[in-house]
Protein backbone atom coordinates (compact mmCIF):
# COMPACT_ATOMS: atom_id res chain seq x y z
CA UNK A 1 0.00 0.00 0.00
CA UNK A 2 1.37 3.47 -0.90
CA UNK A 3 3.09 4.37 2.52
CA UNK A 4 3.41 8.72 2.73
CA UNK A 5 5.90 8.77 5.77
CA UNK A 6 9.40 9.89 5.37
CA UNK A 7 10.93 7.36 3.28
CA UNK A 8 13.01 5.14 6.43
CA UNK A 9 14.98 1.94 6.65
CA UNK A 10 16.11 0.54 9.34
CA UNK A 11 18.70 -2.37 11.10
CA UNK A 12 18.25 -4.71 13.49
CA UNK A 13 21.47 -7.26 12.54
CA UNK A 14 24.02 -8.53 15.04
CA UNK A 15 26.56 -8.12 12.25
CA UNK A 16 25.52 -4.14 11.61
CA UNK A 17 25.53 -3.00 8.02
CA UNK A 18 28.85 -1.24 8.13
CA UNK A 19 27.46 2.45 9.37
CA UNK A 20 27.00 3.84 12.95
CA UNK A 21 29.52 2.51 15.32
CA UNK A 22 30.17 -0.92 16.72
CA UNK A 23 27.96 -2.51 19.31
CA UNK A 24 29.58 -5.11 20.85
CA UNK A 25 26.82 -7.58 22.37
CA UNK A 26 23.81 -5.56 20.66
CA UNK A 27 21.57 -6.85 18.02
CA UNK A 28 20.84 -4.14 15.00
CA UNK A 29 17.67 -2.96 13.83
CA UNK A 30 17.60 -1.39 10.40
CA UNK A 31 14.31 0.07 9.76
CA UNK A 32 12.01 2.11 7.69
CA UNK A 33 9.11 3.23 9.72
CA UNK A 34 8.16 1.27 12.89
CA UNK A 35 8.35 2.95 16.85
CA UNK A 36 5.87 0.93 19.15
CA UNK A 37 7.63 -2.37 19.45
CA UNK A 38 11.29 -1.04 20.02
CA UNK A 39 9.92 1.22 22.83
CA UNK A 40 9.27 -1.61 25.03
CA UNK A 41 12.51 -2.69 24.87
CA UNK A 42 15.16 0.08 24.80
CA UNK A 43 14.66 4.42 25.26
CA UNK A 44 14.06 7.13 22.93
CA UNK A 45 15.09 10.19 23.36
CA UNK A 46 14.20 13.48 20.41
CA UNK A 47 11.17 11.64 18.94
CA UNK A 48 9.34 13.74 17.13
CA UNK A 49 5.99 13.63 16.03
CA UNK A 50 5.44 15.03 12.50
CA UNK A 51 2.79 15.28 9.72
CA UNK A 52 3.10 12.89 6.96
CA UNK A 53 3.95 14.13 3.06
CA UNK A 54 0.88 14.78 1.30
CA UNK A 55 1.90 11.74 -1.31
CA UNK A 56 0.26 9.23 -3.19
CA UNK A 57 -3.38 8.01 -1.89
CA UNK A 58 -3.34 9.58 1.46
CA UNK A 59 -3.69 12.86 3.25
CA UNK A 60 -0.82 14.11 5.87
CA UNK A 61 -1.20 11.56 8.70
CA UNK A 62 -0.10 12.10 12.97
CA UNK A 63 3.39 9.90 12.64
CA UNK A 64 6.65 10.41 14.24
CA UNK A 65 10.16 10.81 12.72
CA UNK A 66 13.17 9.30 13.54
CA UNK A 67 15.25 11.97 12.34
CA UNK A 68 17.53 13.63 14.82
CA UNK A 69 16.60 10.69 17.79
CA UNK A 70 18.75 8.63 19.45
CA UNK A 71 17.72 4.96 20.83
CA UNK A 72 19.21 3.62 23.93
CA UNK A 73 19.07 -0.47 25.05
CA UNK A 74 21.27 -3.35 26.25
CA UNK A 75 19.78 -5.31 23.47
CA UNK A 76 19.46 -3.79 20.24
CA UNK A 77 21.30 -0.95 18.61
CA UNK A 78 18.97 1.14 16.05
CA UNK A 79 19.64 2.63 12.98
CA UNK A 80 17.08 4.82 11.46
CA UNK A 81 17.53 6.11 7.99
CA UNK A 82 14.88 8.37 6.47
CA UNK A 83 15.58 9.49 2.89
CA UNK A 84 13.28 12.05 2.65
CA UNK A 85 11.63 14.68 4.86
CA UNK A 86 7.87 15.86 4.77
CA UNK A 87 8.63 19.14 3.03
CA UNK A 88 8.51 20.01 -0.59
CA UNK A 89 12.08 20.80 -2.10
CA UNK A 90 9.49 24.21 -3.79
CA UNK A 91 6.14 25.59 -4.02
CA UNK A 92 6.37 24.49 -7.50
CA UNK A 93 7.72 20.56 -6.75
CA UNK A 94 4.91 17.73 -7.77
CA UNK A 95 3.86 16.42 -4.19
CA UNK A 96 3.03 13.16 -5.64
CA UNK A 97 7.05 12.45 -6.71
CA UNK A 98 8.79 11.30 -4.21
CA UNK A 99 12.33 13.75 -5.24
CA UNK A 100 10.12 16.87 -4.79
CA UNK A 101 10.80 16.44 -1.08
CA UNK A 102 13.97 17.18 0.86
CA UNK A 103 16.55 14.93 0.97
CA UNK A 104 17.62 14.02 4.96
CA UNK A 105 19.69 10.92 4.81
CA UNK A 106 21.57 8.07 2.34
CA UNK A 107 21.56 4.58 2.54
CA UNK A 108 25.40 3.41 2.96
CA UNK A 109 26.44 0.93 -0.13
CA UNK A 110 25.66 -2.01 2.60
CA UNK A 111 22.27 -0.98 3.53
CA UNK A 112 21.24 -0.31 0.02
CA UNK A 113 22.20 -3.92 -0.78
CA UNK A 114 20.38 -5.13 2.15
CA UNK A 115 17.53 -2.89 1.05
CA UNK A 116 17.90 -4.66 -2.70
CA UNK A 117 18.14 -7.98 -1.28
CA UNK A 118 15.20 -8.32 0.90
CA UNK A 119 12.68 -5.65 -0.09
CA UNK A 120 12.26 -6.74 -3.54
CA UNK A 121 9.19 -4.26 -4.39
CA UNK A 122 11.45 -1.26 -3.23
CA UNK A 123 8.73 -0.59 -0.95
CA UNK A 124 8.85 1.01 2.15
CA UNK A 125 8.67 1.07 5.51
CA UNK A 126 11.31 -1.35 5.60
CA UNK A 127 12.42 -3.33 8.73
CA UNK A 128 15.48 -5.47 8.68
CA UNK A 129 15.65 -7.54 12.24
CA UNK A 130 19.46 -9.36 11.66
CA UNK A 131 18.91 -10.93 8.18
CA UNK A 132 16.28 -13.35 9.63
CA UNK A 133 12.93 -11.02 9.46
CA UNK A 134 12.07 -8.71 7.26
CA UNK A 135 8.75 -6.34 7.24
CA UNK A 136 8.31 -4.67 3.93
CA UNK A 137 5.37 -2.32 3.20
CA UNK A 138 2.78 -1.10 5.82
CA UNK A 139 1.54 -3.85 8.30
CA UNK A 140 -2.07 -2.23 8.30
CA UNK A 141 -3.80 0.29 6.04
CA UNK A 142 -2.77 3.58 6.62
CA UNK A 143 -6.42 5.06 6.18
CA UNK A 144 -7.34 3.88 9.43
CA UNK A 145 -4.92 6.88 10.84
CA UNK A 146 -6.49 9.30 8.35
CA UNK A 147 -7.99 12.48 9.96
CA UNK A 148 -7.13 11.28 13.29
CA UNK A 149 -4.84 13.38 15.79
CA UNK A 150 -1.79 11.97 17.71
CA UNK A 151 -3.64 11.77 21.06
CA UNK A 152 -6.54 9.81 19.31
CA UNK A 153 -4.58 7.55 17.88
CA UNK A 154 -2.62 7.18 21.51
CA UNK A 155 -5.99 6.68 22.68
CA UNK A 156 -6.89 3.84 20.36
CA UNK A 157 -3.53 2.14 21.52
CA UNK A 158 -4.95 1.83 24.71
CA UNK A 159 -7.91 0.70 23.44
CA UNK A 160 -7.43 -2.74 21.80
CA UNK A 161 -10.96 -3.30 20.77
CA UNK A 162 -10.46 -0.55 18.19
CA UNK A 163 -9.50 -0.70 14.96
CA UNK A 164 -6.61 1.16 14.79
CA UNK A 165 -5.45 -0.31 18.02
CA UNK A 166 -5.75 -4.01 16.68
CA UNK A 167 -4.65 -3.11 13.63
CA UNK A 168 -1.59 -1.11 15.24
CA UNK A 169 -0.68 -3.66 18.07
CA UNK A 170 -0.84 -6.86 15.90
CA UNK A 171 2.04 -5.42 13.59
CA UNK A 172 3.89 -4.16 16.48
CA UNK A 173 3.53 -7.68 18.57
CA UNK A 174 4.80 -9.59 15.52
CA UNK A 175 7.75 -6.44 15.15
CA UNK A 176 8.12 -7.37 18.88
CA UNK A 177 8.47 -11.23 18.24
CA UNK A 178 11.35 -10.85 15.76
CA UNK A 179 13.22 -8.44 18.24
CA UNK A 180 13.29 -11.36 20.61
CA UNK A 181 14.29 -14.02 18.38
CA UNK A 182 17.60 -11.92 18.10
CA UNK A 183 17.57 -11.14 22.15
CA UNK A 184 17.45 -14.34 22.65
CA UNK A 185 13.55 -13.48 24.55
CA UNK A 186 15.07 -10.84 26.06
CA UNK A 187 13.19 -8.93 27.95
CA UNK A 188 11.18 -11.44 29.32
CA UNK A 189 8.78 -8.95 30.02
CA UNK A 190 7.86 -8.05 26.44
CA UNK A 191 8.81 -11.51 24.95
CA UNK A 192 5.90 -13.16 26.40
CA UNK A 193 5.11 -16.70 26.14
CA UNK A 194 1.93 -15.25 23.43
CA UNK A 195 4.39 -13.11 21.54
CA UNK A 196 7.21 -16.07 21.06
CA UNK A 197 4.47 -17.71 19.93
CA UNK A 198 3.52 -15.62 16.85
CA UNK A 199 6.36 -16.57 14.24
CA UNK A 200 6.70 -20.21 15.11
CA UNK A 201 9.44 -22.71 15.83
CA UNK A 202 12.43 -22.72 13.44
CA UNK A 203 11.47 -19.32 11.70
CA UNK A 204 14.23 -17.08 10.26
CA UNK A 205 16.70 -19.74 11.02
CA UNK A 206 17.49 -21.62 7.64
CA UNK A 207 19.29 -18.36 6.06
CA UNK A 208 16.03 -17.68 4.20
CA UNK A 209 14.49 -14.16 5.41
CA UNK A 210 11.50 -14.68 6.97
CA UNK A 211 8.32 -11.88 6.09
CA UNK A 212 6.69 -11.06 9.69
CA UNK A 213 2.73 -10.24 7.92
CA UNK A 214 1.67 -10.68 4.97
CA UNK A 215 2.69 -7.67 2.88
CA UNK A 216 0.25 -5.01 1.66
CA UNK A 217 0.84 -2.88 -1.25
CA UNK A 218 3.01 -0.22 -0.66
CA UNK A 219 5.16 3.06 -2.25
CA UNK A 220 8.11 2.69 -3.70
CA UNK A 221 11.15 3.97 -2.69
Amino acid sequence: MPDPMPREVIDFSPEGLGSGPAHPGRNRLLIAGAAAAVIVIGTFTGLSTIRSARYELYPPLATWTFYGSAYASKYLAFVPVETRSNVLISRSANPQATGSYTRLQKLTAAQQAIFSKYARLRAVPFVDFGNKYALTGSGFLPSLLEHQTWIQIAADLRNPASLTGQAILGTANYITAAICALTGDQPARACTPVVRSLLGHGNGTSGTVVNLVPQLPASSG
